[in-house]
């Protein structure tokens, strides 16, 4: 197999192993925690140096947010800045820039009542409706 057939499959077998991991992993460890899910896990983008963004919308403990993980997909280290625009459906719209740095083949996993990774959690304003915001990335 050349580079590229090699590349595929690594990248495939990344992406098996993260669905898996949501399905799994993910719904069960925060299933034990007080929380309301109003949008399941949804991939937010992936950046140039092969970093992927999800994000999940819930209360946790009747605080409403937004629960980010950071997957570096990449066999480095690396550093990542990256901005989050949360939109109501009302028009307003908060952001929140991010920066980490996080270790090859690692994920960073915000979950309610784990205070692990409470930089990359968005507390959402009253009046939003987590049902229905959007959410979008600048990865800078």
């Amino acid at each position: 197999m050349g580079p590229t057939k090699t590349n595929f499959f690594r990248r495939y077998a990344i992406v098996t192993f993260s669905l898996l991991f949501f399905a799994t992993g993910l719904s069960a460890q925060d299933a034990t925690s007080n929380e309301v899910v109003y949008q399941e896990w949804q991939l937010l983008g992936e950046s140039p140096k092969i970093i992927d963004v999800s994000a999940r919308v819930v209360a946790c403990d009747d605080v409403k947010q937004i629960l980010l993980n950071v997957f570096n997909e990449n066999t480095i280290d690396q550093d990542i800045n990256f901005t989050i625009t949360v939109k109501n459906t009302d028009g307003n719209q908060i952001t929140k820039t991010i920066n980490l740095s996080i270790a090859n083949m690692q994920m960073h996993v915000a979950k309610c009542g784990d205070n692990t990774f409470d930089n990359i959690k968005i507390n959402i304003p009253d009046g939003y409706d987590a049902s229905k915001v959007k959410l979008s990335i600048v990865f800078n």
